[in-house]
């Protein structure tokens, strides 16, 4: 004979199954999307020391600047890019953004194997600045000394 107990303990049973579906089911949705959405983050690429695609940086200091990272990394080795973004629009953060363009479509900044790239973005709209730096580039210009 069956009981109003064991009747329950199959349903809570079957319910706790048909949630686990259905929690299997919308991570194999979402994550492709956000998966999507992530690629689908398009940043312009870098094609020199200054990047100035919010264009705010005059000539003059472009120019101060690109000399300025051409002489460090004719003495280190280390390269040094400056980029200016109207907006980081439709990344979730400046961080997201950083990186998507640190990874400049497959190409890194720095040398292969050394890491040895330094990212400087402004974001204008968002009033904000991000550094992100080369692994190989971290034992001297940390997280704290970069201002994260």
């Amino acid at each position: 004979m069956t009981t109003p107990t064991r009747i329950a303990r199959g349903v809570r049973g079957a319910t706790a199954l048909v949630i686990a579906a259905l929690a299997a089911v919308l991570c194999v949705l979402c994550v492709p999307a956000a998966a999507r959405a992530q690629a689908a983050l398009d940043v312009p690429r870098l094609t020199g020391a200054v990047n100035d695609f919010g264009h705010t940086i005059d000539a003059a200091s472009a120019s101060q600047i690109d000399t300025a990272t051409r002489s460090l990394q004719a003495a280190s080795g280390d390269v040094i890019i400056v980029v200016t973004v109207p907006t980081i629009e439709p990344a979730g953060d400046i961080r997201e953004y950083a990186v998507k363009l640190f990874e400049n479509h497959g190409e890194g900044i720095g040398q292969k194997g050394k890491d040895n790239g330094l990212l400087v973005l402004v974001a204008l709209k968002e009033r904000r600045v991000w550094i992100e730096v080369g692994y190989g580039l971290e034992p001297y210009i940390t997280d704290g000394f970069a201002g994260q």
